[in-house]
């Protein structure tokens, strides 16, 4: 074989020198697409270089057949025995043996089951929907025990679960999540503490993406003693909390006359938005086409299921809404498809607006506009946007004038999760890297440990953080305690194995974790009263 020419030398050179690039600068602000772009230079590179070698590389025709067929044959091997199942958040193929067996999810007992009380209220232990009772990731009802070495979790069960990102919604002994299976897509109402199937309610349809992967997104919200979920494709239900049995819904979809062409461009990933339930109302984005009728967020009785009022036109992103009162005003905030704004409750009308750039397929917006009471607001987001610091004041002639305190891009990237606040400091997964960010100032206080694309929950001084792999880690919450630090680590328990995104629930002294396969229900230590 010949030499390889000039020209294919400096291609490796210059392939090189860009995959180095793109390690040391931060020109995307995701180490995804780092990943991506790297993976993509050096398979440009080997593509040509095999071309070099079968066309021109001086081979036998013999040797020039065997370089011709090998590495196609190879290939073929390969994804004759691995099965992909999607991406990490770091865009690394998530595979799998195509002769693995995969686990059942758990079926409807014959036998009667004791369903559990469930009231219309959420008690002070329950965590009845997205992000817990105010959608702040926090339960802070119970006391937990600081030290999983000396007393860890006690496994109450795990078992196989439908496809899907949607974390579990628990009120009373009802612990609620969103799966897909067979073909359909519902929600499913398990024991808390084990694990039975207790109800489920489906409708035929599945969604899948492969990057995003299948199954639905959405965490559903327990209220008024009704179930509510919504669907990857719009399909927005409410079933009664004790048996499944539906009560009403709307297909969103089909009500805004939305062509499936349009809804793939819109939502690429699919709907993700968890419904907000408030004051006897459900609060969603409603989505729809520019091209025809958009809804920023709709509102809907939520015990009849009646249109209550639709907000002016927004492209909706992945993030769910919130309520809060910030500069004397009531509010429904919420991330649109590039901008923030604030709705006034009763009506829809839009108090505020600010620019937030994201897209449907790249740059997209997942994480919460969080409220700093008393007129403030953090919004922050992956992809090298960063976090960002608003403040709210009323002004003449208009409800609300709204500015920038701070932007720094470096902070709080975001991407597939949200932040924990505790005084005046915030904790979130930055690129999958721990991080405890100074609101005041906005500036790092530490970060460290790469834990990937997981989840974080708060609990008094506490935090939990779940990993991109299953593993959740007890951690101190405080600006001192940096990842790797003596005692920063408080104990660790591998709760699940495989891809975790979805969020985690702690009702009381259960913590429930599940991922798009499975699912687990942890007691922890709580100190005694």
């Amino acid at each position: 074989m010949r030499c390889a020419p000039l020209p294919l030398r400096l291609l490796w050179v210059g392939l090189a020198a860009y995959v180095i690039w793109l390690r040391v600068s931060d020109a995307h602000g995701d180490q995804g697409l780092r990943n991506s772009f790297s993976f993509i230079a050096i398979a440009i590179g080997l593509v040509i270089h095999w071309g070099w070698i079968v066309l021109g590389g001086g081979l036998e025709r013999r040797s020039r057949l065997t370089w011709l067929l090998a590495p196609p044959l190879c290939l073929a091997v390969f994804f004759s025995c691995v099965r992909f199942r999607g991406f990490s958040g770091y865009m690394i193929p998530d595979l799998s043996w195509r002769w693995a067996v995969p686990d059942t999810p758990r079926q409807l007992t014959q036998s009667p089951v004791v369903m559990p009380a469930i009231g219309e209220q959420a008690g002070p232990l329950d965590y009845p929907g997205f992000l817990g009772q105010d959608r702040r990731g926090r339960a802070d009802g119970v006391d937990l025990v600081p030290d999983w070495r000396t007393h860890p979790p006690q496994l109450l069960w795990r078992q196989a679960v439908g496809k899907g990102w949607s974390g579990f919604a628990v009120q009373g002994g009802l612990a609620v999540t969103m799966e897909e299976r067979d073909g359909t897509t519902g929600l499913y109402g398990y024991s808390l503490t084990t694990g039975e199937l207790l109800w489920a309610h489906d409708w035929p349809g599945a969604f899948d993406h492969s990057l995003a992967g299948p199954g639905p997104r959405c965490t559903p919200s327990i209220a008024l003693g009704r179930v509510y979920g919504h669907g990857p494709r719009g399909r927005l239900v409410c079933v009664a909390a004790d048996t499944g049995t539906l009560i009403w819904e709307h297909d969103l979809q089909l009500e805004y006359g939305v062509t499936q062409e349009q809804e793939t461009q819109n939502v690429l990933y699919g709907r993700a938005n968890s419904p907000l339930v408030t004051d006897g109302m459900l609060i969603i984005p409603g989505g729809g086409d520019a091209s025809g009728k958009q809804v920023g967020l709709a509102a809907f009785d939520a015990l009849t299921g009646d249109v209550l009022w639709e907000s002016p036109s927004r492209q909706q992103s992945y993030a769910s809404p919130t309520r809060a009162t910030l500069a004397g005003l009531d509010q429904i905030l919420t991330v649109n498809e590039g901008s923030i704004t604030g709705h006034d409750p009763t009506d829809g009308k839009i108090l505020w607006e600010h620019p937030w750039p994201s897209g449907s397929s790249a740059a997209s917006a997942a994480s919460q506009a969080v409220p700093l009471p008393p007129d403030g607001i953090l919004i922050s987001k992956g992809y090298g946007l960063g976090a960002l610091r608003l403040q709210l004041t009323p002004a003449p002639g208009r409800p609300l004038e709204v500015s920038e305190l701070w932007h720094e891009r470096r902070l709080l990237r975001t991407k597939l999760t949200n932040v924990v606040l505790r005084g005046t400091y915030a904790y979130g997964l930055s690129d999958g890297i721990l991080e405890c960010a100074d609101l005041e100032q906005g500036r790092r206080m530490w970060k460290g440990g790469r834990y990937g694309h997981g989840q974080v929950l708060g609990s008094g001084d506490l935090l939990l953080v779940q990993t991109e792999e299953g593993e959740v880690i007890l951690r101190e919450a405080s600006p001192e305690a940096k990842p790797d630090t003596p005692g920063s680590d408080l104990g660790r328990i591998q709760a699940l194995d495989g891809k975790a995104w979805n969020n985690m629930a702690l009702a009381g002294d259960v913590l429930l974790v599940r991922n798009g396969r499975e699912a687990s229900a942890w007691r922890l230590a709580v100190k005694p009263r």
